[in-house]
């Protein structure tokens, strides 16, 4: 098993849960070139293992930056992945919707921009979308994040394979 990291560089840890956007989109960045040479190279368990690293020390944490930049990476590890499996998603998937319910405002913000673009990579047909939370602010960026997704649609004439389920179909 590989060191986390000769994964991530210590600075790239760092900056996820760094208190500036700028810091914490940088380590995005990188964390999505790091998933695309691992991708291209077909290491699926180094890329696992990166996952599971933002997941658990970053996506959970007591502290708002690290789950904002978790919500960041997990984002960016979806689209440097570039046609996810079922089983990458399974796993990204559900720590951004336990975010929805987050007690801080922002992060719930960044989690429904992380579903967005999260749902704009993958062409496979199991997604389901359900909006967790109930406070007006996170169901009107909901709102706001799915006519950008309804329009990205339009403009690119097909979802691919991708299902989107009524929440009144979810129980």
């Amino acid at each position: 098993m590989v060191a986390m990291e000769e994964l991530l560089p210590q600075a790239v840890l760092r900056q996820i849960g760094d208190k500036l956007y700028e810091k914490r989109k940088v380590a995005a960045l990188e964390v999505e070139q790091i998933v695309k040479r691992l991708a291209a190279a077909g290491d699926t368990a180094k890329i696992s293992a990166i996952i599971d690293k933002l997941i658990s020390e970053y996506a959970f944490s007591p502290q708002a930056n690290h789950r904002k930049g978790a919500l960041l990476c997990l984002a960016a590890a979806t689209v440097g992945l570039g046609e996810p499996s079922e089983a990458y998603l399974r796993q990204i998937v559900p720590p951004v919707l336990a975010s929805f319910t987050d007690q801080d405002s922002r992060v719930r913000y960044y989690a429904c921009e992380a579903l967005y673009n999260i749902a704009k990579v993958p062409t496979l047909g199991f997604l389901l979308w359900q909006i967790a939370a109930h406070t007006r602010e996170v169901v009107g960026t909901a709102a706001v994040l799915g006519a950008h997704y309804q329009a990205y649609i339009i403009r690119t004439g097909s979802c691919g394979d991708l299902e989107l389920v009524p929440p009144a179909a979810i129980k």
